[in-house]
């Protein structure tokens, strides 16, 4: 064999061990980025960040209408001691939460009234949520975000409540839009003729709007 053979042998040679390297490497880091975000959907507890959910159930998805909010939500968000505050909830993880965040950043600036939005979630994601948002809209992040969503056993993203002087007043169904959270705002109900949120007035079922 020429020298020039044993050359390209020993070149392939190499070529393929770099090539075994490259491609070790790239497993090992794909194997630790799914550790850590199981990790993180793991430390999210009872809150679904990971996908929405649309099977609504007043009965157990948040707070029951009439209820006050919690001593430890209350410290974090004194606001909801007084007026009206819409708390969203969108999730880094769902979807229809970043793409809501967006819709919400088209609007202007105070078209919602006080609004708070819990981002759980990791960093990077959480982020991209928040940075969508309108600037009159207060983001919340983990590790509080998600402690608060616990306390007031929100299980569902998207989701909204109404919450009039430290009392839950009105709990909406997870939200497809930007109009489902203005029409939730309006008149209580997720959709035309569909589902009507829980009411002020304290409703315990959804129904059917008339």
């Amino acid at each position: 064999m020429s020298t020039i053979g044993v050359v390209a042998i020993v070149l392939a040679g190499l070529w393929l061990a770099a090539l075994t390297v490259v491609v070790v490497l790239v497993v090992r880091q794909v194997a630790l980025i799914m550790v850590r975000l199981e990790r993180s959907t793991a430390a999210s507890g009872d809150v679904n960040i990971a996908e929405p959910t649309y099977d609504y159930d007043p009965t157990t998805d948040g707070l029951a209408v009439g209820s006050r909010v919690p001593d430890d939500v209350a410290q974090e968000l004194p606001e909801l001691g007084s007026g009206t505050t819409q708390l969203l909830l969108l999730s880094a993880h769902c979807n229809p939460c970043r793409e809501m965040a967006v819709q919400l950043g088209r609007r202007p600036v105070g078209a919602f009234g006080r609004v708070v939005a819990l981002v759980p979630g990791t960093p990077a994601l959480a982020d991209g949520v928040v940075d969508a948002l309108p600037a009159g809209i207060r983001p919340i992040r983990d590790p509080v975000a998600t402690g608060i969503a616990k306390s007031l056993e929100i299980r569902r993203v998207p989701f909204a409540l109404r919450v009039e002087g430290g009392v839950i007043a009105a709990k909406a169904p997870p939200l497809d839009s930007v109009v489902d959270l203005e029409r939730f705002i309006v008149d209580g109900s997720d959709s035309p003729g569909g589902r009507v949120a829980v009411g002020a007035r304290g409703e315990g079922e959804a129904g059917h709007a008339d």
